[in-house]
């Protein structure tokens, strides 16, 4: 393809390039006699494709795909899910005095911060002090 000294060629900043020379093939474009070179490659591909497929296919339909699309409160519980059927949605709260966000499943998300919402509450948050002794922040 190329002079055998090209490289030397390369680290001269005055190089024109004058003695490289193409393949005749590729002077006029692309070569129109190509061929696929790694068929089996690209069968092998196919067949780890199909596998793929057909493991995540059964993943969902053995498995539990809610746990991982739904949100999880600060005791580990699902909402939207059993118990927590009615509050479908997550929120942090922060206890103005400790600053420590808690997450708690919520009926709705609030607009604003003066805005009302229900909380199911966990543990370390009792459902009543969900409106009283924290200063809610999204």
């Amino acid at each position: 393809m190329g002079n055998s000294s090209s490289n030397e060629n390369l680290k001269d900043k005055n190089y024109d390039g004058s003695d490289y020379t193409v393949d005749p093939q590729l002077r006029d474009g692309p070569m129109t006699d190509r061929r696929c070179t790694d068929c089996l490659m690209g069968l092998l591909f196919i067949v780890f494709m199909a596998l793929y497929g057909a493991t995540v296919n059964y993943g969902f339909i053995n498995g539990q795909p809610d746990q991982l699309f739904r949100p999880v409160n600060g005791d580990g519980q699902l909402c939207g899910v059993g118990d927590l059927v009615e509050y479908p949605k997550l929120y942090y709260i922060v206890r103005s005095t400790d600053q420590t966000p808690r997450a708690v499943c919520v009926d709705t998300c609030p607009a604003e911060i003066t805005s009302t919402f229900n909380c199911h509450g966990t543990a370390a948050v009792g459902k009543a002090d969900c409106q009283n002794e924290f200063t809610t922040s999204g």
